[in-house]
Order: structure tokens, then C-alpha cells, then sequence
């Protein structure tokens, strides 16, 4: 499986955490740590950070294909529930060969996005400054796009972006939108409907990345193992729950042991 994403440094005051992850290197680990075999990551990096981000992902067997980029980019973070500050400015990567493979999750990337072609293709702006329609560079029998409700509204317009949504899954522009709503668990929308998908509450809850293994977990499910979206929704929710209890990617790998109870979510409308 290929994945298309920025690979950064985070930093965090408390509790401390010092790591070179970013949403590619994260989702691309965290594959791996759901079974998926062969997992080659796209990403950007200044020729001196090389090392440092292959010896964070050997472990996980990921294979890395690396265009330069102008800077190793640092999120930071007071704790893990706060606005972190990024640093320095971002600048845009020159222009990256198209990518092409079967199932494809992409990332939004501060250095830009190439453009993908796959038959099934998952996409996660990550930013609302890197929202835009998945169609303006994703070539793909099926598209996911998996995002919060921000994100939603930049793509799909402020008034009733839902329904909007809706009528692109019955048009089949895409194949089906995950919105993300924290606490509030998710909304997927495909040609069956709308569905509510649960939240599975923590003992604590470390939110650094969490977004990016519920995208990475999502693509696993519904890309490549088939199943449909509000299944593969709930999959990665439970996921997610694994990874903000523990901080730990390693954990994906209890999912079959998985006994957390979901609590009811709200309307899709929340």
C-alpha cells in the first residue's frame, strides 16, 4: 500500500513527547501494525533529516521515497489538547512525479500534494489551508475522503455541506465522506445513507496523531480489506481509542483483543 504524506517533528511540553512522525510516517507505521505488508511512504524531507526519519520508521518496515524539501517542519505543542505552533514557514516542494498504485492514502502536506492515481484512493486534508476537491488531483475508480467538519464546509460549501456531500456519493464524484467529530464519534455518508458511528471512551486521552490513525486505520478497512464504510468507520474508531489510551502505534496490533464499550453519539447535525 502506498501512503502520500508529510513527515514532521512534534514536540510536546507535557506529557513529554519528542518524535519524528508526522501524518505519513504515522499512518504508514500504523499499517503495519494492522497487517498491511509492503507499505512504501512518499514524503518530503531536507537532505539531513533522512537518517533521523528512517530510524524512526525501520522498525515498522516501511520503505521511504523522499523529494527534498526545504526544512524539517516542527509542530509544538503545550499538551496534547492545544493549538500547536508550527515552525518555520512552510514552503512548497517542487513539483513531485504523479504516484500511482492500487490503494492510496494521501495526506495533506504543507509542502503540496502530487498528483495520485490509484483505483481506490483515501484522502485526508489534514489542514483547512490544503482543502480542495479530490478530483483536482486524484485520479481513482473510488475515492474516500475522510475529514472534520471544517474541512467538509471548505469543500463542499458552508450551506448544508452534508446534503452537498450527499448528492457527490450518489454522483459518484466520491465513494464516500467520513466526517470526524471527536468526542462525538463520525458521520459517514455513502449510497446507503447516513450513518452514526460511536465513540469508544479512553482512560486518558493523548490526541497528537489521532486523526492520522484513524485515517490510516479507515484506508486499511475499507481499501483493502472490502468493507463497507460505516464498518470500516467503526474499526478505525475503536482504533483510534487503542492509540489515545496508550500513545503507542504498537497497540493497533490488540485490535482482535479489543473490548471497549462505544457510547451513543449525536446527530449527524452536532
Amino acid at each position: 500500500m502506498i501512503v502520500v504524506g508529510g513527515v514532521y517533528s512534534e514536540y510536546c511540553y507535557q506529557p513529554d513527547w519528542n518524535q519524528i512522525f508526522g501524518s505519513g510516517g504515522r499512518g504508514a507505521a500504523a499499517l503495519t501494525r494492522l497487517g498491511v505488508e509492503d507499505v512504501k511512504l512518499f514524503t518530503c524531507l531536507p537532505e539531513k533529516s533522512k537518517k533521523s526519519a528512517q530510524a524512526t520508521l525501520a522498525p515498522y518496515g516501511v520503505e521511504i521515497e523522499v523529494r527534498p524539501s526545504a526544512a524539517l517542519y516542527e509542530f509544538a505543542y503545550l499538551h496534547p489538547l492545544s493549538e500547536p505552533t508550527l515552525a518555520p514557514n512552510p514552503e512548497v516542494a517542487d513539483a513531485a512525479e504523479p504516484i500511482s498504485g492500487d490503494v492510496v492514502l494521501a495526506y495533506g502536506m504543507l509542502e503540496g500534494l502530487p498528483a495520485i492515481s490509484a483505483r481506490r484512493a483515501i484522502f485526508d486534508p489534514q489542514s483547512e489551508t490544503r482543502c480542495k476537491s479530490p478530483r483536482d488531483f486524484i485520479h481513482a475508480k473510488e475515492i474516500a475522503l475522510v475529514l472534520n467538519q471544517r474541512e467538509l464546509e471548505l469543500i463542499f460549501g458552508s450551506e448544508a455541506p452534508e446534503k452537498i456531500a450527499e448528492a457527490n456519493v450518489h454522483e459518484g464524484t466520491v465513494c464516500c465522506v467520513v466526517v470526524k467529530r471527536g468526542p462525538f464519534g463520525c458521520t459517514v455518508i455513502d449510497k446507503n445513507g447516513v450513518h452514526s458511528i460511536p465513540v469508544f471512551p479512553t482512560k486518558s486521552v493523548f490526541k497528537i496523531g489521532s486523526g492520522d490513525i484513524f485515517s490510516a486505520s479507515f484506508a486499511k478497512f475499507w481499501g483493502i480489506d472490502n468493507m463497507n464504510a460505516p464498518q470500516a468507520a467503526e474499526n478505525a474508531s475503536k482504533c483510534t481509542s487503542l492509540y489515545c489510551d496508550t500513545r503507542s502505534i504498537d497497540s493497533l496490533s490488540l485490535l482482535s483483543e479489543f473490548s471497549g464499550q462505544s457510547l451513543s453519539v449525536c446527530p449527524k447535525t452536532c
